[in-house]
């Protein structure tokens, strides 16, 4: 008499950056969701009026509506098997499927920028055109200080690879790698697409599936690429799941060998969740700063780079001179700048600002008397400056205030409605974090004021890699300013924090107190 075999209690399909867990029981689902709570991410949530509960905030796996399906980080493999064990989960009574790697298309890249590699580049594109290391996802994280060149070397690193290229990036900075791409390669029409919304996805999509898809490189915005996520989580393999294939088989289809995301850190958590549908030979994930200040966050950046797989250290070029501004208010118990949560927040400081007439001009004197002292009366033609408010609103009235003391000058305003030139074609322009705070270039900015007061370590470095070395005038620091109310408690904790979190990156840190009362 034969015994039959014991069917599977789970199966677990592998692929390159991720794990997919099907076919599990009610014990398994359990094992499932207790693994989950270890990757949640909690916050206080509002619940009523001054009442807040600790909640999951966001969990960094994926699962599909249903429950039927979870999808762990390629690099928690050995970690999630443990934790599978203490339930009763082994070898024994799992299916494991290990799935290999396609052949991408191979492409040519001729060169229309020819520079060589700057020094400080040499050991990073050593780094980004090796051999993945064994045993992680096949991923490569790059680190460089803001304006070292982070882009050129993503670029030559596809070249290198000589593979068919998808780029997935913030909407916001999709014009600027199209030109940074026409820049770098020689392409003909048709070598580089751009794919912005569901319609354009599915038409390239189905475009692969004839062999009809030609372009080398394809930029695909990051809304688009998580409304692909969602779409499957919500329908998965029915008929209501509206393209052509599901986000695992997406590399593939295309031919992809490289897959390249700019600004990592920002959306981090759509940008993890990427990899848990991600099957393709190489990553390359790109950012000024890994570092932030909430240990779950560097817990997370860890799971998907590990130490050990990062990119080699370049030692920072320090040109930037850095000082903070202190003023003083008149009536500091009339402004408000804590949130319902009574955390402090700079919209609710501007916003209280702007509802006190006096205040408010001074405010905007206070700016423009910095402006006239730092910038316009020491500027050079061809120089810039950069100046970051909070608020759309302020951003607005700081503009029409200044353009109308300086009628000499061109003064802009850069928030999301607004275009890319008017960042570029700015003499003064004042934009917000998230407009201007990452991943645009303003050559020959000399002077950056930021008026917000700002905690976040990574906000900060990304705000202060706005400022290069002014390549035409090398004998001239550039300057970042920030702005400090006296009265104001954490004005004063986030500026002396300030000097540690900026400690080796600026050339020099001085306090200044000024005459100004707002």
């Amino acid at each position: 008499m034969t015994l039959s075999a014991v069917p599977p209690l789970m199966r677990i399909d592998i692929y390159t950056h991720y794990v997919k867990v099907t076919r599990f029981n009610a014990a398994g689902k359990n094992a499932l969701l207790e693994y989950c709570r270890t990757l949640a991410q909690y916050g206080l949530v509002r619940v009523g009026r001054n009442q807040f509960e600790r909640q999951v905030l966001r969990v960094y796996v994926a699962t599909t509506k249903d429950r039927s399906e979870f999808r762990f980080h390629i690099n928690e493999y050995q970690n999630f098997r443990q934790h599978l064990s203490r339930y009763g989960f082994t070898d024994d009574n799992i299916e494991i499927v290990r799935h290999q790697l396609y052949k991408p298309v191979e492409v040519s890249y001729p060169l229309r920028d020819t520079r060589e590699p700057r020094e400080r580049q040499v050991p990073i594109l050593k780094y980004m055109t090796e051999t993945p290391l064994e045993g992680y996802s096949p991923s490569k994280v790059v680190t460089m200080q803001t304006g070292a060149g982070k882009t050129f070397c993503g670029l030559r690193s596809i070249c290198a690879w000589g593979h068919r290229a998808v780029i997935v990036i913030k909407g916001m900075y999709i014009d600027k790698w199209i030109e940074d791409v026409e820049s770098a390669f020689m392409f003909k029409r048709g070598d580089l697409m751009v794919v912005r919304g569901s319609d354009h996805l599915r038409a390239l999509i189905e475009l692969a599936k004839t062999g009809k898809l030609e372009a080398k490189v394809i930029i695909v915005s990051l809304k688009t690429m998580y409304q692909y996520l969602e779409a499957y989580e919500e329908f998965k393999d029915s008929e209501h799941f509206p393209y052509p294939v599901p986000p695992e088989k997406f590399y593939e289809t295309l031919g992809v060998g490289v897959r390249l995301i700019d600004e990592v850190h920002q959306e981090f958590h759509t940008n993890f969740r990427q990899d848990l549908y991600t099957h393709v030979p190489l990553t390359i994930s790109l950012s000024a700063t890994l570092d932030s200040d909430d240990r779950f966050m560097n817990r997370m950046y860890e799971i998907v780079w590990p130490l050990k797989i990062r990119s080699p250290e370049v030692p920072y070029d320090k040109f930037i001179v850095m000082k903070a501004l202190w003023y003083t208010i008149h009536k500091p118990e009339k402004m408000r700048y804590t949130n319902h949560m009574k955390q402090y927040s700079h919209v609710k400081f501007e916003q209280s600002i702007m509802k006190h007439v006096g205040c408010f001009n001074n405010y905007k004197n206070m700016i423009a008397e910095i402006v006239k002292r730092s910038y316009v009366s020491v500027r050079s033609p061809g120089q810039k400056m950069l100046i970051f408010c909070a608020t759309v609103e302020l951003c607005t009235y700081v503009r029409d205030h200044l353009a109308a003391l300086n009628p000499h000058l061109t003064v802009n305003r850069y928030v999301s409605e607004d275009e890319y030139e008017k960042l570029l074609n700015a003499d003064i322009v004042v934009s917000t974090l998230q407009s201007a705070g990452t991943a645009v270039d303003i050559p020959n900015l000399r002077i950056t004021l930021m008026t917000v007061a700002l905690s976040s370590k990574q906000a900060n470095i990304q705000a202060l890699g706005r400022t290069r070395r002014l390549k035409d005038w090398p004998d001239i620091n550039p300057e970042f300013l920030f702005l400090n109310c006296r009265e104001i408690d954490k004005h004063r904790t986030y500026a002396e924090e300030k000097k540690v979190k900026m400690d080796g990156k600026v050339l020099s840190f001085k306090d200044i107190e000024t005459e100004f009362r707002v």
